[in-house]
């Protein structure tokens, strides 16, 4: 189970002997995805962070997300990789594995279902680790909210009144225009990332065996 995660999470070089052992849902650039690197990003919670979030409840539909993000997140670290992103503060990546393991009742239980996903403590801060690399690769790429025009604040706004209410009562854009902000570029962010994988998923080899 190490290696099948580390695999698609890392990109590490797979073998004859790996595969044999487990299902490819999907090749990418050369690489394997196994049916257990979908399992395991979905017990250890990973596809509940940032970029990679999967809302599915259905479990067929659930797990094919999943595999969609474990693609994308396996091109985006290439080319994270390729424009050599720095490494965050380790105080942040602490922060995150501390956030996973408050998702179990103590840290025996953290550990014991480490040990069944068959990774340690420090693969999975090289995960958050990347996570965050590409993160801040895409803030980098992309910029911020504050490149927004006051023009385009007041279409947004005008255009979803509805998402900003108190209490069933419109609040007037002078006093919402930070959430306002917020709101679009959620919107804008969203789309500019959803091109930016389209494109990666073009010029990339993958093939899925999982349909």
């Amino acid at each position: 189970m190490l290696f099948c995660l580390l695999l698609v999470l890392f990109g590490w070089p797979s073998g004859p002997a790996a595969q044999a052992l487990d299902r490819v849902l999907a090749v990418v650039s050369g690489q394997v995805i196994l049916a257990s690197d979908v399992r395991a990003f979905l017990d250890l919670g990973l596809h509940e962070r940032g970029l990679w979030n999967v809302r599915d409840r259905e479990p067929a539909a659930r797990e094919a997300a999943a595999l969609s993000r474990l693609i994308e997140r396996r091109l985006a670290l290439d080319e994270v990789n390729r424009y050599r992103q720095a490494s965050p503060p380790p105080a942040r990546v602490e922060r995150d594995v501390a956030a996973v393991q408050a998702r179990f009742a103590d840290p025996a239980a953290f550990a014991r279902f480490l040990s069944t996903v068959g990774i340690g403590v420090d693969d999975l801060r090289q995960i958050l680790r990347d996570d965050i690399r590409v993160e801040e690769y895409v803030a980098g790429r992309f910029g911020g909210p504050g490149r927004l025009t006051e023009a385009q604040l007041r279409t947004h706004y005008d255009a979803h009144r509805a998402r900003f209410l108190e209490d069933g009562e419109e609040l007037p854009f002078e006093a919402v225009r930070d959430r306002v902000r917020e709101d679009l570029w959620t919107d804008r962010r969203a789309a500019l990332v959803e091109g930016w994988l389209a494109g990666l998923l073009r010029r990339a080899e993958v093939m899925r065996v999982d349909r």
